[in-house]
């Protein structure tokens, strides 16, 4: 991604730290959970598994674009990596 400006780079990038990773899977687990048990209640009632899928495709997509988004406070303990070396490392 060298070939990008340095502003689409860093908004491309989206770091984010261990813990808020953790935090996003099991919210993501949770909803994800929450809409097929919601999707699933509307198409019984509805009689329609279109309706169904539909009300899930929205859910995810609406979910997505809540979480998908490099927020500031998923990256307040970011991980921080060893310098690179300069020399090449001598195996004897």
């Amino acid at each position: 991604m060298d070939y990008l400006p340095a502003s689409v780079q860093h908004w491309l990038d989206g770091p984010i730290d261990p813990h808020a990773q953790r935090r996003l899977e099991s919210a993501s687990q949770l909803v994800l959970g929450a809409l097929t048990a919601i999707a699933f209640l509307v198409s019984y009632a509805a009689s329609s598994v279109l309706l169904g899928l539909e009300v899930f495709a929205v859910g995810v997509l609406a979910f997505a674009l809540v979480i998908v988004p490099p927020w500031p406070l998923l990256s307040v303990q970011p991980i921080t990596f060893l310098p690179v070396r300069k020399t090449p490392l001598k195996l004897e």
